[in-house]
């Protein structure tokens, strides 16, 4: 080892320049530069108000100044005599002045002006004229030897009043029939019509009591009075419930306590609406329900659940029971 330091001696000095002088130089170089650093650092730190750095400069004027009212904005209500009560327990002191509050600013002339309101018009009532009472009274229908009426009388006459026939209505009273001595009001006569239905007239009733049981009214229930169906509405043809399949569509019409009951309101139906319950079957159908035995009254002869649901909706447009059904 020590030899081989003497050999890199002995070639510097072949070499001709020392070791010494290298480092000194490098330490000089390095202690240049630190200098001419820091001259560069002063003369920066010196000028710097010169190259554009911000001044902070203190506002004119005091720092801070007293407020008008020291206390802060005084809140609403204050110095009320309620307001000391709960404060210090006890009512406060009257004062000696008692000031009211100002008035409030009327109104102007045109602020205070009020619209004349015009009363609605009276809504113009129409009495509707009554039809002219008619010349003649239909006949009696032509009867047999036996004394019952005849299928052709029964239609002629029934032609001839078709024009009387009155809408379904509630029962008519005593006070409501025509008197036998008033003729027969003719409708298709008059273009004015009476604005609320005429009542039916109570001779139904005694056709109804005297429908024989071929399904037409007897002489004697006709010279009661006349009739209001038409087209051989009283022709009735019975359906056994037990022989109707399943799935047909039918039309409930209402349900009763006795089968008779059933009967009887199946001809006022009949009566009434003849234009719909033409070729319809009459259905009774007995059933219970919760120990109590009914009767449910039914239609037969649609074609589809459309047609049955259009039959009903005639009937509940005249505030008459009608529900589509069909049979299972």
């Amino acid at each position: 080892m020590a030899q081989m330091q003497a050999d890199h001696r002995d070639a510097a000095e072949d070499m001709g320049i020392p070791v010494g002088r290298l480092i000194n130089g490098a330490a000089a170089a390095l202690s240049l530069t630190l200098l001419v650093g820091v001259g560069v650092w002063g003369y920066r730190t010196v000028m710097r108000d010169v190259s554009g750095v911000p001044v902070i400069r203190a506002a004119a004027g005091e720092m801070r100044v007293r407020p008008e009212v020291p206390g802060g904005t005084p809140a609403a209500h204050q110095g009320l005599a309620v307001n000391a009560v709960a404060a210090e327990g006890t009512a406060a002191r009257v004062p000696d002045q008692v000031t009211l509050a100002p008035r409030g600013a009327d109104l102007t002339e045109e602020d205070v002006a009020e619209a004349i309101l015009k009363a609605p018009p009276e809504p113009e009532v129409q009495v509707a004229e009554a039809p002219p009472a008619l010349d003649e009274v239909p006949a009696e229908p032509a009867v047999d030897d036996e004394g019952n009426a005849t299928d052709a009388g029964i239609r002629a006459l029934a032609a001839s009043l078709a024009s009387g026939a009155r809408s379904f209505t509630a029962e008519a009273t005593d006070e409501d029939l025509p008197q036998p001595e008033t003729a027969v009001a003719r409708a298709g006569d008059s273009g004015a019509q009476p604005l609320r239905p005429r009542q039916r007239p109570a001779a139904l009733k005694a056709a109804f009591a005297g429908i024989s049981s071929g399904g037409l009214p007897t002489a004697a229930a006709v010279q009661g009075g006349p009739i209001t169906s038409t087209r051989g509405a009283f022709e009735v043809n019975d359906i056994d419930p037990n022989t109707i399949q399943a799935g047909t569509r039918l039309a409930q019409l209402g349900a009763y306590d006795s089968e008779e009951d059933a009967r009887k309101d199946w001809l006022r139906l009949n009566a009434n609406f003849e234009d719909y319950m033409e070729g319809k079957d009459r259905v009774i159908q007995k059933a219970s329900s919760g120990g109590r035995t009914f009767y449910r009254l039914r239609a037969m002869g649609f074609s589809d659940l459309s047609d049955a649901r259009r039959f009903c909706a005639a009937f509940v447009a005249q505030d008459a029971e009608c529900i589509p059904v069909v049979t299972r």
